[in-house]
């Protein structure tokens, strides 16, 4: 993300352009990117910024998304990740914590958060010790912890997936 912001951010960090500013054709000044770009760059960076709790990234993608330009006749289909960072901004991210060995029961704790329909989440894998073969989930936003369970549908449920889209479909 260090990189994309060095160079392809120009003299400001407020815009993202289509390519580095040394790599236009003589004459010709870098655009700014893609609407689409700005935004999914936004987004990572506050997944970065969730992960690892760096302020400058929430900063940073604030300014892309509240400076990002397109061509609001082809906003289109071009609007749902834009949307989706400008949510992940305001509202803060969904972190679920899973923790327990990388196998078994805790790949379906992974496929469940997965394979939610709801905005805003970032499953995270956590080293945390706990008893051989227990699983156990955690999702919390940025304020407070809102589930802490051991069992697989409560998540699926309080995560809006399917018993069917869970165990793979019939």
């Amino acid at each position: 993300l260090r990189l994309i912001v060095s160079e392809f951010s120009g003299d400001s960090t407020e815009v993202l352009y289509d390519t580095m500013e040394r790599h236009a054709l003589a004459g010709l000044k870098p655009e700014p990117a893609d609407i689409n770009i700005q935004a999914r760059t936004a987004e990572a960076m506050l997944h970065y910024w969730a992960l690892s709790g760096e302020e400058e990234w929430r900063e940073l993608a604030g300014r892309i998304l509240v400076n990002a330009t397109w061509n609001p006749t082809s906003f289109g289909i071009l609007a749902a990740p834009y949307n989706k960072a400008v949510n992940m901004y305001l509202r803060g991210p969904v972190l679920i914590r899973i923790s327990g060995a990388p196998s078994g029961r805790a790949r379906g704790f992974l496929r469940a958060s997965l394979l939610s329909p709801l905005p805003r989440l970032i499953p995270l894998l956590s080293g945390k010790d706990i008893d051989e073969g227990e699983v156990e989930a955690e999702v919390c936003t940025t304020e407070a912890c809102q589930l802490n369970t051991e069992d697989l549908d409560i998540l699926a449920e309080y995560l809006e997936v399917g018993p069917d889209a869970l165990r793979g479909g019939k």
